[in-house]
């Protein structure tokens, strides 16, 4: 048993309604579109890498205060700050050594930063869909959402 709110509710009956209504499905380049049995409703869904497209790693910034360009990183992880060499690859970053400023901060936020430093060392492969992008460097990674402010 679901425990919605009534709307929400409603909208998933709807939509469970239309899709075991034996609907026309056609598939037109980009576009789904889901027509009900007797041809009141029409549903178009547009390919989610067109309607939000994969952001440009280079160019975006990053949320967790980090940036790429022209072969630099630069990153602000809630405690000290940081940059250091990047070299971008069709799938890799390889990241030399990030100096950062040597402030003490509270426990926590050390414990995050040496997580981000450590997902910032040496080679990582990297991957972004929409406005994420996921850094793996090993066990350690990194998941950003782009900032688009």
């Amino acid at each position: 048993m679901m425990a919605c709110e009534d709307a929400l509710m409603d909208q998933d009956t709807w939509l469970a309604g239309l899709l075991t209504g034996s609907p026309a499905v056609a598939l037109d380049a980009d576009e789904l579109v889901l027509t009900s049995a007797d041809g009141v409703t029409v549903v178009t869904m547009l390919d989610r890498e067109v309607a939000d497209p994969d952001r440009p790693l280079e160019v975006t910034r990053w949320l967790l205060e980090s940036t790429i360009s022209e072969g630099t990183v630069a990153v602000e992880s809630g405690c000290n700050t940081g940059s250091g060499s990047v070299t971008v690859g069709e799938d890799t970053l390889t990241f030399g050594p990030i100096a950062t400023s040597a402030r003490e901060c509270e426990s926590d936020l050390m414990d995050l930063e040496a997580a981000v430093f450590a997902a910032l060392d040496g080679e990582a492969t990297y991957e972004i869909e929409a406005d994420v992008l996921t850094i793996r460097s090993g066990p350690d990674g990194l998941v950003l959402r782009a900032d688009e402010s």
